[in-house]
């Protein structure tokens, strides 16, 4: 008799881990990424494809290439001032802007983006559209870091975890998609 109930219990304990095994999940994803971060590809689509892809470093960039990136318009308005100026109201907007973005390991830079004679060669000082980096600056922002988002790993094994997190090591800044920023302006 002890033969037989030694094995009828190893059955049910076969059975027991059995039942368990399907009834397990995978815990839920854990993300700790910082909110309001920015993506590159909204700002400098084209700059950013030829960083990833092929390899260039920021410095090695072209103005031909940069002055391919989308223009955006920007407005500055002023709230709360004073209502002694001799204008009334308490709002005051500048003129509309066109800009390009730069994106440098410390600062998001909006840079003046208009033609200064229509259709004049791209690439040279003073005349035609301005690449991004030679216009004047109209903004700037400080960038806190620039990251990959995705999964933790085991640096041994390299078995992924099931935290989201900021990955700021496996590829030089310029690779990386997201960058957060203080939002404040410089």
């Amino acid at each position: 008799m002890g033969f037989w109930s030694g094995r009828l219990a190893l059955a049910f304990g076969a059975l027991a881990v059995l039942g368990t095994a399907g009834c397990m999940q995978e815990r839920p994803a854990i993300n700790r990424v910082q909110p309001n971060y920015l993506d590159k590809n909204d700002f400098i689509p084209v700059e950013y494809t030829a960083l990833t892809t092929t390899g260039q470093r920021p410095e090695q960039v072209s103005a031909r290439l940069l002055a391919r990136e989308p223009v955006f318009y920007t407005q500055t308005t002023l709230i709360a001032k004073p209502t002694h100026g001799g204008f009334t109201g308490l709002t005051q907007y500048t003129q509309a802007d066109k800009v390009r973005w730069e994106v440098t390991e410390n600062f998001l830079i909006a840079r003046q983006a208009w033609e200064y004679i229509h259709g004049a060669p791209i690439g040279q000082q003073g005349i035609g559209n301005n690449p991004q980096h030679t216009g004047d600056v109209i903004a700037a922002y400080r960038i806190e870091s620039h990251f990959d988002i995705r999964r933790d790993y085991n640096s041994t094994t390299g078995e992924e975890l099931n935290v989201i997190g900021e990955n700021t090591s496996d590829r030089p800044w310029y690779q990386r998609p997201t960058c957060a920023s203080t939002g404040r302006r410089i």
